[in-house]
């Protein structure tokens, strides 16, 4: 099978964040954008890269194309802002030895990665004598997250009915197929009339031709184009999907490497406030008890923690019994009603805590990577408070006003909390407060929360833990930030299912689903 590669764009939003490689040859993970998408197919497939002839002659593009694959063809074309349809039609009538008409080819875009097998899609269009294929994921997936929309299909049990560019069928397109940019075509002739039909008759796109809409006049002449399903993809065609890429590759491969604390501890008391309703999840599972890596929620986020003598759960009386089954060495407060806020919620659980101790209070829907070494030199300096941030999280640019940030010095002492307000124009290179908090004794804590209770400080009328280290800060306490190596939330719908999916993709886990397509 031909692997055609139209990589002719400017790569313009690469452009203007600075980017001085052309897209394809962006690295990720130590590798150019498109040396990824070449490992995934086979060795012996023939392959065309369609390059504009600014970058073959001003950029190391044929060079390094040449590295990557010395079995391929490489066709310059004009630069022109005419879309892939366009580069590979006019590749094709200025060289068309690269595509017979009787070959078959899969004609694929160059700004993603996925998990597939080659193999397995072979057989599939040899068996179905498929006319077309389009590779397509389905279920949630981590580009999600933003509410950029792709190529989406309409089908009976695996036969495309209708595809459209930028726009889902329904109110829910995690349900749907979602096209990764690569198109299957039985014949080099359907390609060349079906190509140009498009780009004579539409329908364009801002006057771009994309390789989906050429399906519609396949699917108009009744012929039979089929939905491949791949279990993993990766977009990366703008710099934002290259930077969460970047964020969750990094934390994964530090996640792995970690296996935190030793046995000693250098912290005595651990608070863990989980009485909040979490009604965002709608489930019928309470928030801490949802599954994270095979376990609950609140046991995770424990584990990722320094090591203490004591646990002490703040829960709902709803759940307090099965929190004291599956914690039955930890020391578990139930309240009965939803309180004003964390903050209300450390107190009333601190009651019975060592109060000239220290603590740290943590949420329980989020996991955090930690260099404990670094750690541990903090606590040498004697802090009264510590506050774990972490950059760089890609929700912070999405939803900025669901996240307090850290303001700090060249010291590494906090100026000031910012709740539900971010701190510059780009939140996501801020310190993001993540939820995890020092205080050098329980004493300390209560006193902060007791006065954000006189001063009634509250933000959306309820009393915040992040809120008290402005208290200190104005009390001229010690106050350090502690940057995490990863921070892994799971507070959201949103945010735990790209957690799941990373975490699985990451680990090798399997996402194939039983069926014929």
């Amino acid at each position: 099978m031909k692997f055609i590669v139209p990589m002719s764009g400017q790569g313009s939003r690469f452009i203007e964040k600075g980017y001085v490689d052309p897209k394809p040859l962006v690295k990720i993970d130590n590798l150019p954008i498109i040396e990824h998408l070449m490992k995934t197919i086979p060795e012996d497939w023939p392959v065309v890269f369609i390059c504009n002839e600014e970058h073959l002659e001003k950029t190391s593009m044929r060079e390094s194309l040449e590295k990557i694959c010395p079995r391929a063809e490489i066709v310059s074309v004009p630069v022109m802002k005419k879309g892939p349809v366009w580069a590979v039609y006019e590749a094709l009538l200025t060289n068309p030895n690269i595509l017979g008409d009787d070959e078959n080819c899969l004609i694929s875009y160059c700004d993603y990665n996925m998990c597939w097998d080659p193999i397995r899609f072979e057989n599939f269009v040899n068996r179905t004598q498929c006319d077309g294929a389009v590779l397509c994921y389905t279920g949630f997936h981590p580009e999600y997250i933003r509410p950029t929309m792709y190529a989406y299909v309409k089908h009976i049990r695996g036969k495309i009915s209708d595809i459209q560019e930028k726009a889902c069928y329904t109110d829910d397109r995690t349900k749907e197929y979602a096209s990764c940019g690569a198109y299957y075509f039985k014949s080099g002739k359907q390609v060349r009339y079906y190509f140009n039909k498009l780009l004579q008759e539409g329908p364009l796109l801002n006057g771009e031709g994309y390789v989906s809409l050429v399906y519609r006049g396949l699917l108009k002449d009744q012929l039979d184009i089929r939905v491949f399903e791949i279990p993993y993809f990766m977009q990366w065609g703008t710099p934002h999907d290259v930077e969460d890429y970047n964020y969750w590759s990094k934390t994964f491969e530090s996640f792995v490497k970690s296996k935190f604390f030793s046995e000693d501890t250098n912290v005595p008391q651990l608070l863990m406030p989980m009485a909040g309703k979490g009604s965002r999840f709608g489930s019928k599972l309470q928030k801490p008890m949802i599954p994270v890596m095979g376990k609950e929620m609140y046991k995770v986020a424990t584990e990722y923690l320094p090591k203490t003598t004591q646990v002490t759960y703040v829960v709902r009386e709803e759940f307090r019994d099965k929190v004291m089954k599956l914690s039955p060495q930890s020391h578990v407060v139930s309240l009965d009603e939803v309180t004003e806020g964390q903050a209300i919620t450390c107190m009333l659980g601190a009651k019975n805590m060592k109060k000239n101790e220290p603590l740290i209070v943590s949420s329980c829907d989020h996991g955090l990577v930690w260099n404990s070494q670094k750690w541990t030199s903090l606590l040498e300096e004697d802090p009264d408070v510590i506050v774990v941030g972490q950059r760089n999280y890609p929700l912070a640019e999405i939803t900025p006003n669901s996240f307090a940030y850290i303001s700090t010095n060249e010291e590494n002492e906090i100026d000031f909390v910012s709740v539900k307000k971010p701190i510059s124009d780009s939140p996501r290179s801020d310190l993001l407060l993540v939820g995890t908090f020092y205080f050098k004794s329980v004493k300390l804590m209560e006193e902060l929360i007791q006065e954000l209770v006189e001063k009634s400080i509250r933000v959306n009328n309820e009393f915040y833990l992040d809120s008290v280290v402005n208290l200190a800060v104005e009390r001229k306490l010690k106050v350090k930030c502690f940057e995490a190596e990863g921070y892994l939330c799971w507070g959201t719908p949103d945010s735990l299912n790209e957690f799941n999916y990373w975490y699985s993709y990451f680990n090798g886990l399997s996402r194939y689903r039983d069926g014929e397509y």
